[in-house]
């Protein structure tokens, strides 16, 4: 997830959401899973089935049902969540790189089925995404079909960029809205203004890269050679402006701040 521009904290303290995998769940105290379950929390099938068998099942919004072991397909829902990308597919090859699909079932009416899992005829076997918000007032996403791996295309980078919007309430400092191998981490100056280190993680140049900056102003880039330019506003989306920058060469990177004076 940290190639597609979505930034990674390295603590609970600054992070606007959290991911859970598997046994990872045993390794909290059940207050401290609460406390995970009242943020934003993404979850996979096998942490769901934990929390489950934690006794905070209810909080997450779903239930696994089953699973397909193989000639599967995520065809993505209408949700708004998905956008332009509805009625998408994404084919993770399960002959080639097994992995069991879950079957995942609402357990309220305000849980929202993001993705169903289908064969190849394409025959659907119900949800295998989706999100809920829980009455600890939480935002819980659970991914039932390759939650880790084979991220990398259009419509599922959008989708995760969507969800990590939703789960953090529209609170990420920043992210990389371009469809582009990049990684981004969030610091702050000596002045504690915010700060963006980006790093093109492709062997490819790339050219106009939009950023997507919360609560933003003026912006800089320098590159590594120490020169610096001001990034252009090309739009605003919600509390976030958006930003262009111009170019950057393969596995470069870039340092993106508020100029001095402003």
């Amino acid at each position: 997830m940290a190639e597609i521009g979505i930034p990674a904290a390295y603590c609970r303290e600054g992070a606007r959401a959290a991911a859970l995998s598997g046994d990872g769940c045993l390794d909290f105290s059940k207050g401290e899973l609460l406390k995970l379950l009242s943020g934003g929390l993404i979850l996979d099938i096998a942490a769901l089935g934990r929390l489950h068998q934690l006794g905070l099942g209810e909080h997450t919004g779903f239930v696994v049902r089953g699973a397909k072991e193989k000639d599967t397909i995520e065809q993505f829902t209408h949700d708004p969540i998905n956008g332009r990308f509805a009625g998408w597919h994404r084919d993770c090859r399960p002959s080639f790189y097994p992995e069991s699909a879950a079957r995942i079932e609402p357990m309220f009416p305000q849980a929202r089925p993001l993705s169903e899992i289908a064969d190849f005829t394409p025959k659907s076997f119900g949800p295998t995404s989706g999100v809920f918000e829980n009455r600890l007032g939480g935002r819980v996403a659970v991914f039932g079909y390759y939650p880790w791996r084979s991220l990398e295309s259009l419509a599922k980078t959008s989708q995760l960029k969507a969800v990590c919007r939703w789960l953090s309430r529209d609170t990420l400092p920043v992210y990389v809205s371009s469809y582009v191998k990049m990684a981004v981490w969030c610091r702050r100056d000596h002045d504690r203004r915010p700060a963006f280190l980006l790093l093109n993680a492709s062997a490819d140049p790339l050219s106009n890269i939009s950023l997507h900056v919360r609560d933003a102003g003026r912006l800089e880039v320098a590159d590594a050679t120490g020169h610096t330019e001001p990034l252009q506003k090309t739009g605003s989306d919600g509390p976030y402006g958006v930003f262009r920058v111009p170019a950057m060469e393969p596995w470069a990177p870039a340092l993106v701040s508020v100029p001095k004076g402003s």
